[in-house]
Protein backbone atom coordinates (compact mmCIF):
# COMPACT_ATOMS: atom_id res chain seq x y z
CA UNK A 1 0.00 0.00 0.00
CA UNK A 2 2.64 2.37 1.03
CA UNK A 3 4.83 1.35 -2.04
CA UNK A 4 1.78 1.60 -4.77
CA UNK A 5 1.24 5.44 -3.03
CA UNK A 6 4.70 6.57 -3.61
CA UNK A 7 4.49 5.27 -6.98
CA UNK A 8 1.41 7.42 -7.67
CA UNK A 9 2.90 10.42 -5.74
CA UNK A 10 5.84 10.31 -7.96
CA UNK A 11 3.68 9.91 -11.51
CA UNK A 12 1.21 12.45 -10.62
CA UNK A 13 4.62 15.09 -10.31
CA UNK A 14 5.83 13.45 -13.36
CA UNK A 15 2.59 13.68 -15.34
CA UNK A 16 1.04 16.82 -13.82
CA UNK A 17 3.38 18.75 -12.03
CA UNK A 18 3.72 20.20 -8.49
CA UNK A 19 0.44 22.53 -8.84
CA UNK A 20 -1.69 19.65 -9.28
CA UNK A 21 0.37 17.19 -7.21
CA UNK A 22 -0.16 19.37 -4.21
CA UNK A 23 -3.94 20.17 -5.06
CA UNK A 24 -4.39 15.81 -5.28
CA UNK A 25 -2.58 15.54 -1.50
CA UNK A 26 -4.47 18.31 0.19
CA UNK A 27 -7.68 16.47 -1.21
CA UNK A 28 -7.17 13.29 0.40
CA UNK A 29 -5.36 14.20 3.70
CA UNK A 30 -6.16 17.21 4.87
CA UNK A 31 -9.83 16.34 5.26
CA UNK A 32 -12.62 13.33 5.64
CA UNK A 33 -14.02 12.76 2.19
CA UNK A 34 -17.45 11.33 1.87
CA UNK A 35 -18.13 8.71 -0.82
CA UNK A 36 -21.01 7.91 -2.42
CA UNK A 37 -21.60 4.43 -3.01
CA UNK A 38 -23.36 3.75 -6.86
CA UNK A 39 -24.77 0.46 -8.48
CA UNK A 40 -26.42 -0.37 -11.41
CA UNK A 41 -28.50 -3.43 -11.46
CA UNK A 42 -28.43 -4.93 -14.63
CA UNK A 43 -30.65 -7.58 -14.84
CA UNK A 44 -33.49 -5.37 -13.81
CA UNK A 45 -33.16 -2.12 -15.63
CA UNK A 46 -34.67 -0.38 -19.02
CA UNK A 47 -31.86 1.65 -19.55
CA UNK A 48 -31.37 3.54 -23.27
CA UNK A 49 -29.10 6.17 -22.74
CA UNK A 50 -27.29 7.81 -25.13
CA UNK A 51 -25.59 5.69 -27.17
CA UNK A 52 -24.48 8.15 -30.09
CA UNK A 53 -22.52 11.40 -29.44
CA UNK A 54 -21.30 13.15 -32.56
CA UNK A 55 -17.09 13.07 -32.37
CA UNK A 56 -17.28 10.56 -29.75
CA UNK A 57 -16.03 6.94 -29.86
CA UNK A 58 -15.27 4.46 -26.57
CA UNK A 59 -13.29 1.51 -27.44
CA UNK A 60 -11.84 -1.11 -25.09
CA UNK A 61 -8.22 -0.44 -24.30
CA UNK A 62 -5.67 -3.56 -24.54
CA UNK A 63 -2.72 -2.66 -22.67
CA UNK A 64 -0.34 -2.40 -25.82
CA UNK A 65 -3.16 0.00 -26.70
CA UNK A 66 -2.66 1.67 -23.48
CA UNK A 67 0.99 2.33 -23.85
CA UNK A 68 0.61 3.25 -27.45
CA UNK A 69 -1.63 6.11 -26.49
CA UNK A 70 1.08 7.03 -23.14
CA UNK A 71 3.68 7.75 -25.63
CA UNK A 72 1.82 9.80 -27.90
CA UNK A 73 0.54 11.70 -25.36
CA UNK A 74 3.17 11.86 -22.90
CA UNK A 75 1.25 14.67 -20.19
CA UNK A 76 -1.89 11.99 -19.42
CA UNK A 77 -2.71 12.54 -16.01
CA UNK A 78 -2.04 9.41 -13.63
CA UNK A 79 -5.25 7.45 -14.31
CA UNK A 80 -4.40 6.40 -17.27
CA UNK A 81 -1.12 4.50 -15.83
CA UNK A 82 -3.54 2.59 -13.32
CA UNK A 83 -2.54 -1.23 -14.71
CA UNK A 84 0.99 -0.42 -13.76
CA UNK A 85 0.47 1.76 -10.02
CA UNK A 86 -2.10 -1.62 -9.28
CA UNK A 87 -0.62 -4.57 -11.52
CA UNK A 88 -2.05 -7.32 -8.95
CA UNK A 89 -5.50 -6.57 -10.33
CA UNK A 90 -7.47 -7.14 -13.05
CA UNK A 91 -8.46 -4.47 -14.74
CA UNK A 92 -10.05 -3.45 -18.26
CA UNK A 93 -9.87 0.17 -19.61
CA UNK A 94 -12.35 1.98 -22.02
CA UNK A 95 -11.63 5.06 -23.26
CA UNK A 96 -13.88 7.61 -24.78
CA UNK A 97 -12.23 9.69 -27.58
CA UNK A 98 -13.30 12.54 -28.54
CA UNK A 99 -12.48 14.49 -31.65
CA UNK A 100 -10.24 11.68 -31.89
CA UNK A 101 -8.43 12.49 -28.74
CA UNK A 102 -8.18 10.73 -25.15
CA UNK A 103 -10.89 12.69 -23.36
CA UNK A 104 -12.38 10.17 -20.80
CA UNK A 105 -10.94 7.15 -18.96
CA UNK A 106 -13.00 4.13 -16.98
CA UNK A 107 -11.64 1.35 -15.52
CA UNK A 108 -13.03 -1.77 -14.59
CA UNK A 109 -12.08 -4.21 -11.73
CA UNK A 110 -13.22 -7.72 -12.65
CA UNK A 111 -13.96 -10.27 -9.44
CA UNK A 112 -11.79 -7.71 -7.27
CA UNK A 113 -12.34 -4.42 -5.15
CA UNK A 114 -10.53 -0.92 -5.24
CA UNK A 115 -10.61 -1.84 -1.66
CA UNK A 116 -13.83 0.89 -0.50
CA UNK A 117 -16.35 -1.67 -1.18
CA UNK A 118 -16.88 -5.63 -1.35
CA UNK A 119 -17.94 -7.04 -4.41
CA UNK A 120 -19.68 -10.09 -5.91
CA UNK A 121 -17.67 -12.49 -8.52
CA UNK A 122 -21.11 -11.57 -10.46
CA UNK A 123 -19.84 -7.84 -10.42
CA UNK A 124 -17.56 -5.29 -11.62
CA UNK A 125 -16.71 -1.93 -9.86
CA UNK A 126 -16.19 0.93 -11.84
CA UNK A 127 -13.37 3.05 -10.81
CA UNK A 128 -10.59 5.79 -11.59
CA UNK A 129 -12.89 7.70 -13.67
CA UNK A 130 -11.49 10.63 -15.07
CA UNK A 131 -12.14 13.31 -17.88
CA UNK A 132 -9.29 15.38 -19.11
CA UNK A 133 -10.14 18.79 -18.32
CA UNK A 134 -10.75 20.07 -21.59
CA UNK A 135 -13.36 17.78 -22.73
CA UNK A 136 -15.07 18.40 -20.02
CA UNK A 137 -18.91 19.11 -20.31
CA UNK A 138 -19.65 17.33 -23.38
CA UNK A 139 -21.63 14.73 -21.47
CA UNK A 140 -18.59 11.88 -22.27
CA UNK A 141 -19.56 9.92 -18.89
CA UNK A 142 -23.17 9.42 -19.44
CA UNK A 143 -22.41 8.54 -23.36
CA UNK A 144 -19.50 5.92 -22.35
CA UNK A 145 -21.95 4.12 -19.98
CA UNK A 146 -24.64 3.78 -22.44
CA UNK A 147 -21.95 1.89 -24.81
CA UNK A 148 -20.83 -0.28 -21.98
CA UNK A 149 -23.81 -1.11 -20.52
CA UNK A 150 -24.60 -3.10 -23.19
CA UNK A 151 -21.65 -5.08 -23.70
CA UNK A 152 -21.55 -5.88 -19.57
CA UNK A 153 -25.05 -7.38 -19.90
CA UNK A 154 -24.13 -9.31 -22.47
CA UNK A 155 -21.26 -11.21 -20.60
CA UNK A 156 -23.78 -11.77 -17.91
CA UNK A 157 -22.58 -8.98 -14.94
CA UNK A 158 -25.16 -8.64 -12.55
CA UNK A 159 -24.49 -5.10 -11.37
CA UNK A 160 -22.11 -2.31 -11.61
CA UNK A 161 -20.84 -1.04 -8.53
CA UNK A 162 -18.59 2.25 -8.40
CA UNK A 163 -17.65 4.80 -5.49
CA UNK A 164 -17.88 8.63 -6.13
CA UNK A 165 -16.72 11.19 -3.99
CA UNK A 166 -19.88 13.23 -3.08
CA UNK A 167 -18.39 16.30 -4.26
CA UNK A 168 -17.69 15.71 -7.55
CA UNK A 169 -21.24 16.38 -9.14
CA UNK A 170 -20.34 16.13 -12.79
CA UNK A 171 -20.02 12.41 -12.12
CA UNK A 172 -22.63 11.72 -9.81
CA UNK A 173 -25.61 13.47 -12.33
CA UNK A 174 -24.75 11.18 -15.48
CA UNK A 175 -24.71 8.66 -13.25
CA UNK A 176 -28.04 9.16 -12.09
CA UNK A 177 -29.32 9.78 -15.84
CA UNK A 178 -28.26 6.05 -16.44
CA UNK A 179 -29.85 4.56 -13.32
CA UNK A 180 -27.31 4.04 -11.28
CA UNK A 181 -28.69 4.20 -7.39
CA UNK A 182 -26.92 5.22 -4.60
CA UNK A 183 -26.54 2.06 -1.87
CA UNK A 184 -24.55 3.79 0.58
CA UNK A 185 -21.91 6.20 1.63
CA UNK A 186 -18.57 6.13 3.53
CA UNK A 187 -15.81 8.23 4.18
CA UNK A 188 -11.78 8.43 3.87
CA UNK A 189 -8.95 10.49 5.73
CA UNK A 190 -5.72 9.71 3.62
CA UNK A 191 -5.29 5.42 3.70
CA UNK A 192 -7.84 5.54 6.83
CA UNK A 193 -11.28 4.13 5.30
CA UNK A 194 -14.24 3.76 7.25
CA UNK A 195 -16.74 1.51 5.61
CA UNK A 196 -20.99 1.17 6.23
CA UNK A 197 -22.63 -1.75 5.62
CA UNK A 198 -23.97 -1.59 1.58
CA UNK A 199 -27.74 -2.86 1.48
CA UNK A 200 -28.79 -2.58 -1.72
CA UNK A 201 -32.09 -0.71 -3.15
Amino acid sequence: MILRNIKHLLLNLRQEGGVETLYRLCFRFLRINSFDVFCLDLSNINFVGDAFLPGAVVKEITEKGLQDLREKYVQLPSEFYINKLEPEKKYRCFICFFKEQPALIVWFCDGMSSGFVDIASTDVEMNHIYCRKEFRGHKLLQHTISVIVPIMKAEKIRNVVTVVNCRTIACIKPLKICCFKRIGRLKRFGIFTWKVPIIKA
